[in-house]
């Protein structure tokens, strides 16, 4: 696709072996989004290969990178293997585009499971990747950070070669501490959303647990559970297959009645999801079911998988257990990162486990970060933006 000039001023003009720092020579360009584009570098200084994430010369853009670099100095003070995060090696200015330098990983996980022509994850390969996603959600827990954008994309695996993956959480661009949040703000991508975003509520954490059970079920089923094109879609899907959402929940949420009808029965005040004819009606967005299978419960899941033995079986049913408890609607009774790695799912009979010194059944201590963050460099390059 062809850059027009305004595009060309807020891309920084690279190819392969164009400098970068002084210190980076641009190998391949890795992936690109609306926040810039990911690079394949060589640090010539430590030979060495690295990623660089090189942002858009976009005000907004600049800000958010500002912002992401304050949270991931705050991370850097953890043990980024330990904690299943990517690893931030800092950041410098090219120009007038700042650009953030990581250690470079494999693949994403969509990418891992498309190269598997999106089959199913087996339980010995789910189990490792839940608990490693499960113990980076516990590390930023302890920080009150909200990731906002976990899905997939998102998720790296550090060698797709290893028998057992190793994954790290990647890119927080949006992610925010619950002391930010304001209720009603659009965060998340559409299929991971949870349904107190959408529905304008206050939200916490939790909001990345949901995504976390919608991973779940997409590696074990090779298959998205809630495939919407719009929020009306993924609500429906999810009253479909979760049940109605609850009313003192709609009754607070800021865009309910975007969504929902208010009826009145026997002077109390109820909701019901407005039909997808009425909807269109009202919005222009046509409805289209195009799930896989139509669920009238997580239940169903087990009897349409298919099980090598009592054993697999028995395991499947601790999983679907898990994702009930992940997705439930009710953040505030949706599981919490600590009760998930004591979920017995993770607890598996030693001579049928494949388990790995990675998934064990004990809950890991959240690090404590241990050194002083350098916040003066940031804060300088704020004003220099904010200033310029």
């Amino acid at each position: 696709m062809s850059q027009t000039s305004s595009d060309m001023s807020e891309y920084l003009p690279i190819w392969k072996g164009t400098e970068l720092g002084s210190r980076f020579e641009v190998e391949a360009f890795l992936g690109e989004g609306s926040f810039g584009k990911v690079a394949r570098c060589l640090d010539v200084v430590t030979d060495t290969k690295v990623a660089i994430k090189i942002t858009k010369n976009k005000a907004h853009l600049t800000k958010q990178a500002l912002e992401e670099i304050k949270i991931l100095q705050e991370l850097k003070a953890l043990d980024a293997d330990r904690c299943n995060l990517v690893k931030w090696d800092g950041f410098f200015q090219h120009d007038q585009f700042i650009c953030l330098r990581f250690e470079l990983l494999d693949l994403s996980l969509f990418d891992y499971m498309e190269q598997r022509d999106f089959l199913p994850m087996n339980l010995n390969q789910v189990r490792p990747v839940l608990h490693q996603l499960t113990t980076a959600l516990l590390h930023l827990e302890t920080l009150k950070l909200i990731h906002a954008d976990l899905k997939p994309d998102n998720v790296m695996v550090v060698d797709r070669w290893q028998e057992t993956l190793r994954v790290k959480v990647i890119d927080f661009g949006l992610a925010h501490y619950v002391s930010h949040v304001l209720p009603g703000s659009c965060v998340q991508s559409l299929l991971y959303r949870a349904p107190e975003v959408m529905l304008g509520l206050d939200y916490t954490e939790q909001i990345d647990m949901w995504s976390l059970g919608l991973i779940a079920a997409e590696i074990t089923l090779g298959f998205q559970l809630f495939p919407g094109s719009h929020q009306y879609d993924m609500l429906k899907f999810i009253v479909d297959t979760l049940g109605p959402i609850p009313d003192y929940l709609l009754n607070c949420g800021q865009h309910s009645t975007q969504f929902f009808n208010i009826m009145d029965s026997f002077n109390e005040q109820t909701w019901e999801l407005k039909t997808p004819e009425e909807f269109a009606r009202r919005t222009g967005h046509q409805f289209v079911d195009n799930r896989l299978f139509e669920l009238e419960s997580l239940d169903v899941l087990e009897k349409i998988m298919s099980y090598t033995n009592e054993a697999v079986h028995i395991q499947m049913r601790k999983l679907l257990d898990l994702m009930k408890q992940m997705l439930q609607v009710d953040k505030n009774e949706r599981i919490i990162p600590k009760k998930v790695l004591q979920h017995p799912f993770f607890i598996v009979e030693q001579h049928s486990s494949q388990m790995t010194a990675d998934v064990k059944s004990t809950v890991p201590e959240p690090e404590t970060p241990h050194e002083e963050t350098d916040a003066e460099s940031v804060s300088a390059l704020l004003m220099e933006f904010e200033c310029g």
